[in-house]
């Protein structure tokens, strides 16, 4: 009786095919394991696939998340110093006005621009 029961389990084994077994699991994590009637073993690669496959995208996501985020800070940068450069530059045109104004105090800022494009270009020569 021993040997009939041996001979059961390698007809039972031989009736899968080891092609489509692998076919199957290379299509789906664990369906070569749940076309062999190993049902935990197929239900545990199909978790154990999904779980890495959804830790890996959220990494991913992540660092996209970060890439954008590093972007957006760096041209709110850009922003924020071409911004202090303009204010800063308009504050030193108002000292050089208020500076210029003493010694010419009936002049306007209209004078003033004109003359230190006079001034500008005396420099330059």
């Amino acid at each position: 009786m021993a040997d009939l029961g041996e001979q059961e389990d390698t007809l039972q084994k031989s009736v899968y095919s080891p092609v489509l077994t692998g076919a199957a699991s290379l299509g789906f994590p664990g369906l070569g394991q749940v076309y062999s009637r190993r049902y935990v073993k197929g239900g545990l690669y199909f978790a154990t696939e999904t779980i890495m496959g959804l830790v890996a995208y959220n990494g991913y996501d992540y660092y996209r998340f970060r890439q954008d985020l590093l972007q957006a800070t760096r041209e709110e940068t850009r922003g924020t110093r071409a911004s202090f450069e303009r204010v800063m530059t308009r504050e030193q045109e108002n000292l050089d006005f208020d500076q210029w104004l003493e010694d010419n105090p009936q002049g306007t800022r209209e004078d003033f621009q004109k003359d230190s494009v006079g001034a500008t270009n005396r420099v330059r020569s």
